[in-house]
């Protein structure tokens, strides 16, 4: 469940020089401009992990985690991966306020489903083409197209295994800023 999604797309014919005649129509004439953006609020996941007793019920659900606290509070602010000291303890940072998790021991915690929200994404694709006609029956196409084009980091997945040495780590991420070129006869 994403609850803020927005999604618009547009190509736009720069209004000049549209018949390209004469050398200055042929070098200013004939673009065109697209662009698609999406950003999306984050998606929600779940805590995993705890210590489960053996008289714990074993219906594979949930975790054996109470929450104690704000999972946002995170020792000196969110960051994509948490800090730890030359003995491996945690020292501040990630996503997740480890803190506000408390290990219980034989029945399943209160840590409802889909707590956590992932960072939000923002993704803006542009790209500019260049129509060039050389006959009357024959076209040049030029592409630009820009993935990513402000390079803003969308994280994929989260380490939410309260077990797991790297939890509430941002662990992947989408693609970085991607530029390709294209010719097309």
């Amino acid at each position: 469940d994403r609850p803020h999604v927005f999604a618009a797309s547009f190509v736009y014919e720069l209004p000049w020089y549209r018949k390209q005649e004469g050398l200055v129509g042929h070098v200013l004439g004939g673009w065109q401009l697209s662009s698609i953006v999406n950003l999306q609020s984050g998606a929600f996941v779940s805590i995993s992990g705890g210590s489960r007793a053996t008289a714990s019920p074993g219906n594979g659900f949930g975790s054996n985690l109470d929450l104690a606290g704000d999972w946002r509070a995170v020792p000196g602010g969110q960051t994509p991966t948490p800090v730890f000291d030359a003995a491996g303890g945690y020292v501040s940072g990630g996503y997740i306020n480890r803190a506000a998790f408390v290990p219980r021991q034989g029945l399943i915690g209160n840590v409802p489903r889909n707590l956590i929200q992932m960072p939000a994404t923002e993704t803006v694709n542009l790209s500019l083409m260049k129509r060039i006609r050389l006959t009357e029956n024959v076209r040049l196409q030029f592409r630009t197209e820009v993935f990513n084009l402000f390079n803003h980091t969308n994280f994929r997945t989260l380490a939410t295994n309260f077990s797991a040495s790297n939890f509430g780590a941002l662990t992947e991420t989408d693609e970085p800023r991607v530029i390709q070129f294209g010719l097309k006869l």
